[in-house]
């Protein structure tokens, strides 16, 4: 029998794909990943599907459990009916990888604090195998763990609300596991209870640096936040959308630009670049 092995992988958007830390509630995971990993441990040929393959047939399946016990709802689409091509041999010993990211997966954040689970198990010619199960806290950090937070002025919309039913944003730097990551939290208005709504996490800091951020939250416009990883370090900047949290170009700017003049202000996002 094969031996299957996934191994998280948690987004950092300077710093690429790493092993996962603790996650903040409301996190976005879609842009991290599960590394998946078969290993043949038997002294035997063994047939598998490749594992993008497994996956779309529903042969690979990829759970996460909430911590009162629930399966989180998943996003992802009706599985692909039947097999899509033959098996493939996996000689004694060796090993065939995949990274399957969240999104794929149809998850997209872990809600509230506590103890979550990843659980995965692969169907075989010789069974189903069940991976190892790996284990992820969701928090809420301590006031304590927030080394530094600025908040954000609000535009448009938000600002001709009520102050009670405003959101509020922030960017932090925030202790996660004895290391500081730099985040960017959406919190629902006070009306709606002041939670915490999205958080984002942008890139990891040598510890706590000095920044700045310019532009304001709302209307789908642009943050850049400007920050120096050690005195003599270049400057170091991020530009990401106000809303979605994601990587933000000049070019989607301009597009969003042109989309306000043209078009009546819509209450949903505006067209997805291509």
């Amino acid at each position: 029998m094969a031996c299957f092995l996934p191994t998280m992988l948690h987004p950092s958007r300077s710093h690429g794909l790493h092993p996962c830390t603790a996650t903040l509630a409301q996190e976005g995971i879609w842009h991290g990943a599960v590394g998946v990993v078969l290993v043949n441990q038997t002294q035997d040929v063994q047939e598998y599907f490749p594992l993008e393959v497994a996956r779309e047939v529903g042969d690979l399946s990829v759970k996460i459990v909430q911590p009162n016990g629930k399966t989180l709802r998943t996003r992802r689409e009706g599985l692909v009916d039947g097999p899509l091509m033959e098996r493939r041999k996996l000689p004694a010993g060796r090993v065939v990888a995949s990274i399957f990211g969240f999104d794929e997966l149809g998850y997209h954040q872990l809600p509230g604090p506590g103890k979550y689970e990843l659980r995965a198990s692969l169907k075989t010619v010789g069974g189903v195998i069940h991976a190892p199960v790996v284990k992820l806290m969701v928090i809420e950090p301590a006031p304590d763990t927030i080394v530094a937070s600025h908040p954000i002025s609000l535009t448009g919309e938000q600002l001709k609300r009520p102050a009670d039913a405003r959101e509020r944003a922030a960017v932090q730097q925030i202790k996660v596991e004895g290391r500081t990551f730099l985040f960017y939290r959406r919190f629902l208005s006070a009306k709606n209870g002041g939670e915490i709504g999205d958080t984002f996490r942008l890139a990891e800091l040598p510890g706590k640096v000095e920044l700045s951020v310019s532009g304001s939250h709302g209307e789908w416009g642009r943050l850049t936040i400007t920050y120096k990883t050690s005195p003599g370090a270049e400057p170091t900047k991020l530009v990401i959308n106000s809303i979605s949290g994601s990587p933000w170009t000049d070019e989607e700017e301009k597009l969003l630009q042109e989309w306000w003049k043209g078009e009546a202000k819509p209450t949903t996002a505006p067209p997805a670049k291509p």
